[in-house]
């Protein structure tokens, strides 16, 4: 087995990585090219990650197809597909891996040949307008992701099928829609901070050297919703004269890879680290010395010890980007995230040395009071009453419509359930995609509605 780590800093803003390989797309073959003027796919839904498709959704969509003459068709085909692409190395220079998660399809028309058998098959020129449905199973399927090492990915194919020789077909268009799917990842609300305190030693030759700093940080939350922030409090005492100057701050989701089901991820494949956003904290008396005179003599955040140890504590506002992150596992991916606090340690002989310890943390897509409100619109559960109700929220982002990011803080404070309704949403979420057997789980349901034709 191999099995390496690396990290990916992030190469674009969150914005960007919403949109960034968009698979919308339109081809036509150049023989019929010239009749074919339109051919488009819309949906009600999934359209943004701001606008996902959900577990147990049901959306219509509109497919359009424009001729500008009579073209020779056999059918017009859907294909609602979902498929994980995964690199079976981190190296580069071999093929990736494919499987599918769910595969369903639609005849939307299809050619009638009063009984003869070469009989013409003709698509009228014109505007063709197919209308359809899909139902989502009740089924927390992950979230989209693209990255270099591997993608989940949702599409929606529509095309038109021509008859080639010898009773085959050919495409004579084709168009891709992505669609984007966020899962219910909910978790019961902990008010608890998440607390962690390590003693951090230098490294040197691959083993542990003499000790460096006593770190304690101190999060407000464990559970991350992308678009809010929490509070860290990290406390430094330093050990023998290790005078640190930086503080750094990391979101890292890291990835692990298995061949086979049948493989634990605790063996992976390979494993990558993937920087979601970071900050940076200068050491307070450093700032007062090298950067603003007037700050000498103000009070400080540093105490000393009995033994003359110097302690020094740190606050920051830490922001959790808005952008997709991988909130549930498939049966060959497994994301797990964590907060790395790095303490840096100039070197006055060499560059500068850095220590530090990671704080595991839980990533949701939706607070338990949206959760609450999405099952009872559903029907999962009957209506809660709370004695707040101060947002509509998206699901997928935190984002509310009038007050923009939520804080952790704020979320806490919104959270006004009984114990009793808490348990009842959340036994009343979808099940994880990868806890069903795979010969057991359910596939979406693609359903015709109707077709006008609007002839020139």
């Amino acid at each position: 087995m191999e099995s390496s780590a690396h990290l990916i800093t992030p190469s674009v803003t969150p914005n960007d990585a919403l949109t960034r390989g968009r698979k919308d797309s339109s081809s036509f073959p150049s023989m019929l090219n010239s009749q074919i003027t339109m051919f488009k796919i819309t949906t009600s839904a999934g359209n943004s990650i701001e606008q996902p498709v959900r577990p147990g959704d049901r959306f219509s969509g509109v497919l359009v197809v424009q001729l500008s003459r009579p073209i020779s068709a056999t059918q017009v085909v859907l294909d609602l597909t979902a498929s994980e692409r995964w690199a079976t190395t981190l190296k580069g220079g071999t093929r990736p891996e494919r499987t599918h998660i769910f595969a369903a399809n639609l005849v939307l028309w299809k050619a009638v040949r009063n009984g003869a058998a070469n009989a013409s098959t003709v698509l009228s020129d014109g505007l063709h307008v197919f209308n359809f449905s899909c139902q989502i199973p009740n089924l927390n399927y992950p979230q989209n992701t693209q990255r270099p090492e591997f993608e989940i990915t949702y599409l929606l194919e529509a095309k038109l099928l021509a008859p080639k020789d010898y009773g085959s077909e050919q495409v004579a268009g084709k168009v891709t829609k992505e669609l984007f799917f966020t899962p219910l990842v909910v978790l019961a609300p902990n008010l608890e901070p998440l607390v962690v305190a390590e003693t951090l030693y230098f490294e040197k030759k691959g083993k542990r050297g003499k000790p460096a700093v006593e770190v304690r940080a101190v999060a407000n939350t464990r559970q991350l919703l992308p678009g809010s922030k929490i509070k860290l409090d990290v406390s430094i005492k330093e050990i023998a004269s290790s005078s640190w100057t930086r503080i750094m701050v990391r979101l890292i989701e890291r990835t692990r890879c298995r061949i086979s089901t049948q493989m634990p991820f605790s063996q992976p494949l390979w494993s990558a680290d993937r920087e979601l956003v970071h900050t940076e904290v200068v050491r307070s008396s450093v700032y007062s010395y090298f950067i603003n005179d007037e700050m000498l003599g103000k009070p400080t955040s540093e105490t000393k010890t009995a033994n003359g140890e110097t302690v020094t504590t740190e606050s920051l506002m830490f922001n959790i980007p808005a952008i997709p992150v991988g909130a549930m596992s498939t049966d060959h991916l497994d994301f797990t995230h964590f907060i790395r606090i790095e303490v840096i340690v100039p070197n006055w002989l060499s560059s500068d040395r850095s220590v530090y310890m990671d704080m595991p943390v839980q990533m949701m897509t939706c607070e338990i009071n949206n959760a609450a409100r999405f099952l009872s619109r559903r029907g999962s559960i009957p209506s809660i009453e709370r004695k707040t109700d101060s947002d509509n929220s998206s699901v997928v982002s935190g984002k509310s419509e009038s007050s923009g990011l939520r804080s952790a803080h704020t979320m806490e404070r919104s959270t006004v359930m009984s114990e009793d309704a808490q348990a009842m949403v959340l036994g009343s979420l979808p099940p994880r995609y990868f806890d069903v057997a795979a010969e057991q789980r359910p596939t979406p349901t693609l359903t015709f509605v109707k077709q006008m034709n609007m002839n020139q």
